[in-house]
């Protein structure tokens, strides 16, 4: 039974951050919490000592870890905002070498939790046939990675629940070809991609959705009153919702972001000791 949750989080989205680690807080049963710190400006010890000193506190039931991207990685070789990217997939899976369960689930910091719930209330969205939809790209990238053929996924939606000791397997597979630059690169399908090329049986979906983010497609469109409606989903299968860094930059501001987490998760999730970093 995986009671792990592994998140991935960097300097701009410090705010998000503190959301959601007031979130967890609230409403995510015990758990172990691993964060990773990726950022180009490798400023780790300083992240590490905010962390400590704000957020770590605010959590004291749950077991928390901490590492920096370099523990994993040789970060002295990249370079550039698609590379720094890239590592930031990547690290999900090599995140497999210190997690003791035998799965892990993976969140992004810009999600925070608006139900109770425990890490095995989470569910994995169904895969369908990505021929026609936005992630071909990605797919088509590793197709040629994993020499495979098939185009159905489960797309890259989170929680995404990781197989640890497959992870490792990958992770060593990714070490052996050194860096895998560029800008499709992708954690969940890449996974998929290696296990299908292995013939190990991927978990089948079980849900249509399991979370309520505001996109920047949605955000471009949608009214505050509309993304309120969208985050605040009734569907059993969400716990998790948010707000896509590109939206807050487009869109809002902090009082208007700090109205929209208040209202969907509760005052005590506005972020306290961080500053707001989008407008």
């Amino acid at each position: 039974m995986s009671n792990t949750l592994v998140v991935t989080t960097y300097d701009e989205e410090r705010y998000f951050l503190e959301v959601q680690v007031r979130s967890i807080a609230k409403y995510l049963s015990p758990c172990k919490l691993v964060y990773i710190y990726c950022d180009s400006s490798n400023n780790y010890t300083e992240w590490l000592s905010w962390f400590e000193t704000h957020l770590k506190p605010l959590i004291p039931h749950h077991t928390v870890s901490t590492f920096d991207s370099s523990y994993f990685y040789d970060t002295s070789k990249i370079s550039g905002s698609k590379q720094w990217y890239s590592l930031a997939c990547m690290l999900k899976i090599y995140a497999s070498r210190v997690v003791s369960d035998k799965d892990y689930w993976d969140l992004d910091s810009k999600y925070f939790f608006f139900k109770p719930c425990s890490i095995q209330d989470f569910k994995e969205v169904y895969p369908y046939d990505m021929s026609d939809s936005e992630w071909m790209p990605c797919v088509e990238f590793h197709q040629n990675k994993f020499s495979i053929n098939t185009t159905v996924f489960k797309p890259n939606v989170h929680p995404y629940k990781f197989n640890t000791k497959i992870c490792e397997e990958l992770s060593a597979m990714i070490d052996e070809s050194d860096f895998w630059g560029g800008e499709h690169f992708d954690d969940v399908f890449s996974y998929q991609s290696y296990c299908i090329s292995k013939g190990y049986e991927l978990t089948p979906g079980e849900c249509s959705d399991n979370n309520s983010l505001v996109t920047a497609d949605l955000g471009k469109y949608y009214t505050i009153n509309q993304m309120l409606s969208v985050m605040k989903s009734r569907d059993k299968d969400v716990k998790v919702t948010g707000i896509h860094r590109r939206v807050c930059m487009a869109q809002l501001n902090k009082t208007t972001f700090d109205a929209l987490i208040s209202a969907v998760g509760g005052r005590e999730l506005i972020a306290q000791s961080t500053d707001w970093l989008f407008d």
